[in-house]
């Protein structure tokens, strides 16, 4: 069975791409289970920049690369660095669950989803549609990173979804 975890977080920037790359890739290569990364940020797709994804990277099939035996599906791997995604509401999250029931049909052991920033209409159709194992919450030593959590934390106790942690990033930082 599939095990389908979320990287989430209210707040941009905060490093929810890193984590979910580094997950992925520490689950693929240490513990030899079939990874995918999930790229739920439709504008500002970074999967493919992270994993170093480009044109002689192995491509599976229109969307879908491997690197380092992780798999990617991102829009970021089919579009150039400067080429806008404009897409409005429904569009928004049928494009993503498209591209997730593309994801399902390979035979992973686990997907990682990474959300984008904010609790909107992707969070709402992705928690809704998606039976997830838990979710990874990301946050940052600031306060307003910590207040956006806590709504995370109340958002996700209403889908009645695991939690199966909270990671603080970024939590030193040495001025050189």
């Amino acid at each position: 069975m599939k095990k389908i975890i979320g990287i989430i977080s209210c707040k941009g920037g905060v490093g929810k791409s890193t984590i979910a790359a580094n997950l992925g890739l520490y689950l693929s290569l240490f513990h030899k289970k079939t990874v995918c990364l999930f790229d739920a940020d439709i504008y500002g797709p970074n999967h493919a920049k992270i994993l170093g994804l480009n044109k002689n990277t192995t491509k599976y099939n229109k969307i879908q690369f491997k690197k380092y035996n992780t798999r990617s599906i991102s829009t970021g791997n089919f579009l150039n660095k400067t080429s806008p995604i404009l897409l409005r509401g429904p569009m928004v999250s049928n494009t993503l669950l498209h591209l997730f029931k593309l994801t399902t049909t390979s035979n992973f052991d686990i997907i990682i989803i990474d959300f984008p920033p904010g609790t909107g209409d992707t969070y709402l159709s992705l928690l809704r549609d998606i039976n997830f194992y838990g979710i990874f919450l990301i946050t940052t030593p600031h306060l307003t990173s910590i207040d956006d959590i806590n709504r995370s934390v109340s958002m996700l106790k209403k889908f009645n979804i695991n939690i199966l942690g909270i990671l603080k990033n970024m939590t030193t930082y040495k001025c050189r």
